[in-house]
């Protein structure tokens, strides 16, 4: 039995980090209201670029070119990493009342990055190992 084409996963990727990314910029946890919030954009910049490479992944991936799940690995691993990385200091500071209590929302976006691409990146490395044996 093949294992399944993860170009669908990539797509998926691309779209959960497109979904973040315009979650940074539509809530503005400071004044607790929904709208544009301005100092959010990077995150949607971030994110669509993300998001974009991750579609340039899965359209050489559907072509069986492995290099190109490499690279989505590698793609989704970074995002793993700041995600978690940035997520875990802001909570703490948070927790230690270094920083304002309103930066939970700018946590928990950090910890969905995080999160989608570890759902991303599992399959990816699942396959990557089927390939290899």
């Amino acid at each position: 039995m093949n294992p399944p084409n993860k170009a669908n996963t990539l797509r998926l990727y691309a779209l959960g980090l497109l979904i973040v990314g315009l979650a940074s910029v539509f809530y503005n946890a400071e004044a607790d209201q929904l709208g544009w919030y301005a100092k959010g954009k990077t995150g949607l910049i971030a994110g669509g670029i993300g998001a974009l490479l991750a579609l340039v992944c899965s359209v050489f991936a559907a072509k069986d070119k492995l290099w190109a799940h490499y690279a989505g690995a590698i793609l989704a691993f970074m995002f793993l990493i700041v995600g978690f990385k940035n997520c875990f200091v802001i909570s703490r500071s948070i927790s230690m009342g270094v920083e304002p209590a309103f930066l939970w929302y700018k946590a928990a976006v950090f910890g969905a990055v995080a999160i989608v691409s570890l759902i991303s990146l599992m399959p990816i490395l699942i396959y990557l190992r089927r390939e290899r044996i």
